[in-house]
């Protein structure tokens, strides 16, 4: 068994039927046993940062005794388009937005929102290096720390499918850790050739949140590939990286993505992997597999791994 149900949060994508009304969530993740909702942004609770609407579904969710947590969407300095929901918010002023968001998160009593910086697609572009996009990143993160600070609140960069956990921490100990922190996502770093254990030591002092979710590692003829399994059933091993004093998120992955570490481009690409690690990776990888792709499966299977 991996966690009790109730320490446990679910992305409001996951519930059955994905409710796209929010109290419909809570309600779900309620009767399901979860204790919190992951919401995508504020704006899935109220479209207008509407003061009264998010105190109102606050005193809901406290009533439900549902935790509520959100994120941010992407922020890349190369990227801002993707960030339209805090242009918004600001009438076309990025940081007026996320000033809003960040006193609407609050009117929600949530300080720490999740956040992505790109695509895998991103870390390849030939146009823009992504070194470069790392560092105009870390320099609008920079930006936004003093909004951060006064609002008394904390972003934290999920280990999504483009970044490493080197990368992150650079990033989170360059702006500083008491406004970025890290939602480690163990299923993400297999794709830039970490071995989970390892990469969960590296970002233990800024991890404030986890998202759990399971993969099998299969070869393939270009190097190895993820597989999305069911919660349990995979090469992560799941107590050990759960620390008492963390957020757990229940996060189910769509993507099937490669580790094509025999293309001597690619593996150029990665320049924090090590031998040891990939190693590490290697041990686990079987013969090549069909993924467990429908999440009516996986919910099931979490739902055993996790108890009331």
């Amino acid at each position: 068994m991996i966690a009790a149900r109730r320490r446990v949060e679910i992305c409001a994508r996951d519930l059955p039927g994905a409710p796209a009304d929010p109290a419909e969530a809570v309600g779900k993740a309620r009767e399901l046993g979860f204790g919190g909702v992951h919401f995508p942004s504020v704006t899935a609770i109220s479209a207008r940062h509407e003061a009264r609407q998010l105190a109102e579904f606050a005193e809901f969710a406290a009533e439900q005794q549902v935790n509520v947590s959100l994120a941010v969407g992407m922020l890349n300095a190369y990227r801002l388009e993707r960030a339209a929901e805090l242009l918004a918010a600001g009438s076309g002023d990025l940081l007026r937005g996320f000033d809003r968001t960040l006193a609407s998160a609050a009117a929600l009593g949530v300080h720490e929102l999740t956040v992505i910086v790109g695509t895998e697609a991103d870390r390849f572009d030939p146009a823009i290096p992504w070194p470069e996009q790392l560092r105009a990143t870390g320099d609008l993160l920079a930006r936004l720390a003093p909004v951060l600070r006064d609002a008394g609140s904390r972003l934290l960069i999920k280990t999504h499918e483009e970044i490493t956990t080197f990368e992150i921490v650079r990033l989170v100990e360059a702006v500083g850790p008491d406004v970025l922190g890290v939602a480690f996502d163990p299923v993400n770093v297999l794709i830039r050739l970490e071995d989970p254990v390892a990469a969960a030591r590296r970002v233990a002092p800024h991890t404030r949140a986890i998202h759990l979710d399971d993969a099998w590692l299969c070869q393939t003829p270009r190097g190895l590939a993820r597989r999305m399994c069911p919660l349990g059933r995979g090469i992560l091993d799941w107590p050990p990286q759960l620390p008492e004093d963390t957020r757990l998120v229940l996060d189910f992955h769509r993507a099937e993505l490669e580790l094509p570490y025999f293309d001597q481009t690619w593996l150029a690409a990665q320049p924090d992997a090590t031998c040891a690690e990939l190693a590490a990776l290697a041990a686990h990888a079987a013969a090549d597999r069909e993924p467990v792709s429908d999440l009516g499966v996986r919910l099931t299977a979490a739902l055993d791994a996790l108890p009331r």
